[in-house]
């Protein structure tokens, strides 16, 4: 992979990769190879200067090069351009977890709101344990055990819901809310 990389990085720099799949595979090639910065560089020149297409994969390409750079911040956009063109809602979810990261409560609710939209979430349950951290951390206590009894209703967050549930009215109780 090492020596694919540089081949890949000397045909680019003379000129020989223009092509906005050749780009953005060398950009995965970076993120593979643990220099995510240099893949969000390729992609963000690519699509800055028109070389990229700016597709959903594209987006997606470039939020993962910028989230494995840690990158939060710089992340957000281009997630939520692929996340508003993909066909379901996880990467929504995944605009949430960001946000979530960043302590964004509010953002990340909206972000879930729109993945519960757009639906078809391989894990529900789990948007809603994310929704109702997001509200506890807010001090929304009602919003936040709403969402968690939601994700009661999976099997997979059953547990965990009703853990969070206890603490949020702990919480609740406690700072007076």
């Amino acid at each position: 992979m090492n020596k694919s990389l540089a081949v890949q990085q000397l045909a680019k720099s003379e000129g020989f990769i223009t092509e906005g799949r050749d780009l953005t595979r060398v950009a995965q090639m970076f993120m593979v190879e643990g220099l995510p910065h240099r893949g969000a560089e390729v992609m963000q020149k690519g699509m800055a200067d028109g070389s990229i297409e700016k597709t959903e994969q594209a987006y997606q390409t470039l939020s993962d090069t910028l989230l494995q750079s840690r990158e939060w911040e710089q992340a957000l956009e281009p997630l939520g351009m692929a996340a508003s063109l993909h066909k379901d809602g996880s990467l929504y979810v995944r605009l949430a977890q960001v946000n979530l990261q960043l302590g964004r409560w509010a953002d990340a609710r909206s972000s879930l709101n729109l993945a519960f939209e757009k639906g078809d979430l391989s894990d529900e349950g789990q948007a809603h344990i994310l929704f109702g951290i997001a509200a506890a951390n807010d001090k929304k206590w009602n919003v936040s055990v709403a969402a968690f009894k939601r994700a009661e209703r999976y099997e997979g967050t059953r547990v965990v819901a009703g853990k969070w549930i206890a603490y949020v009215e702990r919480e609740k109780a406690r700072l007076g809310g």
